[in-house]
């Protein structure tokens, strides 16, 4: 019976350990430094960047001669491992990185210089600035349909300001008022006649949605 229970916890923590290790790849997503250990020239700092386009894994490289961000010539999943290949310094070079925890990875380049990897975590943004720039308001299922409206927030001096584009219009117009009110923005202005408020909350990084006279919906997408 002792030797079945100590069987059972090994078999328990090997378990623990390896869920601790395993990553699909939205964990490998956003940006990284990645050290390659002890090459001929040194240990060298590859800045690394991955991203999900169509459902598909895509990854960036800095190249260490032009110091521009490049595209890497492939990027997949072997199971919980991220393997990539790219091209720097006339070199054809593959890797891989696997998780060790939330925020570092280790692996191999060439599966002859080893990498520790650092997730590269983007400073908190100011409260409020994720509405700042242009967005398209769509208002739905208005009396007269649904309707686009471009509109643009800026911050100046400490204030916040506001402009929309009537349909059929190239010319921006002020909004009456702007405030940020808690993780909400609330805007007004007058339009077609009619002076309307809006209240817009973030949903994610490129969209955010709100109610327009608390009657009628409304889905902003970020214009990039």
């Amino acid at each position: 019976m002792k030797v079945l229970f100590n069987l059972l916890v090994v078999s328990l923590l090997s378990f623990t350990a390896l869920q601790a290790q395993t990553a699909d790849d939205s964990y490998f997503l956003g940006k990284w430094e990645v050290l390659v250990k002890e090459t001929p020239n040194g240990n060298v700092t590859l800045p690394a960047r991955f991203e999900k386009k169509d459902g598909k894994l895509v990854g960036y490289f800095t190249d260490l001669e032009s110091k521009q961000e490049k595209k890497m010539d492939t990027v997949f999943m072997n199971g919980a491992q991220i393997n990539f290949a790219f091209n720097t310094a006339g070199y054809d070079l593959t890797a891989y990185l696997n998780k060790k925890d939330d925020d570092n990875a280790a692996g191999s380049l060439m599966d002859m210089f080893s990498m520790e990897a650092k997730r590269i975590k983007e400073a908190a943004a100011a409260p409020g600035s994720y509405f700042e720039g242009k967005w398209d308001a769509l208002v739905k299922e208005t009396p007269n349909g649904d309707a686009t409206v471009p509109v643009r927030f800026e911050k100046k001096d400490g204030n916040w300001k506001g402009y929309f584009t009537e349909p059929g219009s190239t010319t921006e117009k002020d909004m009456a008022s702007v405030k940020l009110d808690g993780e909400n923005l609330v805007f007004e202005f007058s339009i077609a006649g009619y002076d309307v408020s809006v209240t817009l909350t973030k949903k994610d990084e490129n969209t955010a949605t709100g109610r327009l006279m608390s009657m009628f919906d409304v889905i902003a997408t970020r214009k990039k």
